[in-house]
C-alpha cells in the first residue's frame, strides 16, 4: 500500500470476466434453465464448468500496481 492510499479488497479472480461468468452460473442459480428437472438443492457435477473455468484461470494474466 502506497502512503495516503486507502486500503481495497478485491477477489482477483473475479477481475477475470469468465471466470466471473463461470461462478455467477452457479451461485445465480443459472443453471437450473439447463437443467430443469434438478431437485431443489442438487447441482449436477456439469454445471460447474470446470474445464471453461480452468482454462480462465490458466489463462488469467493480471498486473498489480
Amino acid at each position: 500500500k502506497k502512503p495516503g492510499q486507502n486500503d481495497w479488497n478485491f477477489s482477483i479472480a473475479m477481475e477475470n470476466l469468465s471466470v466471473e461468468r463461470n461462478l455467477s452460473y452457479l451461485s445465480s442459480g443459472a443453471f437450473r434453465k439447463d437443467y430443469p428437472d434438478l431437485r431443489a438443492g442438487d447441482v449436477p457435477p456439469e454445471a460447474f464448468h470446470l474445464d471453461d473455468l480452468r482454462a480462465a484461470l490458466i489463462t488469467f494474466d493480471y498486473t498489480l500496481d
